[in-house]
């Protein structure tokens, strides 16, 4: 069995990078990755980290007023 991950994908390469760089400063680790093809696609990329992060990444995403368009837990 693989490890499982969050992956948050958004409409703008813009909020993408945004969502990044609040992550990194904010101790949240992960990375941008394409998005996966079974997730909406906006701008075609997505952050993904590991699956303790979920509900953490999303408040900090959400207070940050960044937009987000899909959300999904994978095994990698």
């Amino acid at each position: 069995m693989g490890k499982q991950k969050f992956v948050l994908s958004f409409y703008t390469t813009n909020e993408a990078m945004s969502a990044e760089f609040i992550c990194k400063s904010n101790g949240i680790d992960g990375k941008l990755i394409p998005v996966p093809r079974h997730m909406s696609a906006g701008c075609g990329m997505a952050w993904m980290t590991d699956l303790e992060f979920k509900d953490r990444l999303i408040d900090l995403i959400n207070n940050e007023d960044i937009e987000w368009e899909d959300s999904a837990v994978i095994e990698i």
